[in-house]
């Protein structure tokens, strides 16, 4: 067994849990994940050769050079790890980017946890994107007040030549604004999505 085979999942990577996921589920080629789950090969080749590496899906060539998948005993176990694993974590929610991770997480919660767990990882995003939100416009306040006091020193000392902290610091704080935005609205959008969820339909048999 090589050192990648080994040290492989020990970070679990969310997105190659959803590929596991998905080829288990019959998504067995990359054409196949565009054209049913709308994901870019961009997006799942490369993720799905790494786990055919680490012996976690086998890959059969077919016409056209189209290569299908298939998760193995291996890839099963490992699946199973890393779900119940995820269980505790709300399925991987993104810090860096809770928004985006929440088709993935609400997947599979409602695959593999229930109704309950939908409905739960859906308070926890919501509630992680409110500390985020709040904090990116704290973030911005201090940006404001450090752009005000950097102007404020050129003017008063005649810093012809320290204009561009002043603009670098409009810049930061200008962004931190937009940030903040953007996480006011990703909140407000995950609220809306809520009684949507009553209305997903019951998952296949595991």
């Amino acid at each position: 067994m090589t050192k990648m085979e080994e040290t492989y999942f020990e970070d679990p990577n969310p997105a190659h849990v959803l590929l596991l996921v998905l080829v288990k589920y019959g998504l067995a080629t990359p054409y196949d994940m565009l054209s049913q789950a709308g994901m870019g090969v961009g997006q799942t080749s490369p993720g799905l050769k790494r786990l055919e590496q680490a012996r976690l899906l086998t890959g059969t060539s077919h016409a056209r050079g189209s290569i299908r998948y298939a998760i193995t005993e291996k890839g099963e176990d490992e699946l199973r790890a890393q779900l119940e694993s995820g269980r505790m974590r709300y399925w991987w929610l993104e810090e860096s980017n809770v928004y985006r991770s929440i088709p993935r997480t609400l997947l599979l919660a409602w695959l593999y946890a229930g109704s309950q767990q939908v409905s739960d990882c859906m308070d926890a995003a919501v509630r992680e994107l409110q500390t985020l939100a709040r904090i990116k416009k704290q973030e911005a306040q201090q940006l404001r007040e450090a752009m005000l006091r950097s102007q404020a020193k050129c003017r008063r000392d005649g810093l012809a030549d320290q204009q561009g902290s002043v603009v670098a610091a409009v810049y930061q704080w200008l962004k931190a604004e937009s940030d903040a935005a953007l996480l006011a609205v990703q909140v407000e959008a995950m609220k809306t999505m809520e009684p949507l969820l009553a209305t997903l339909p019951t998952p296949p048999k595991q």
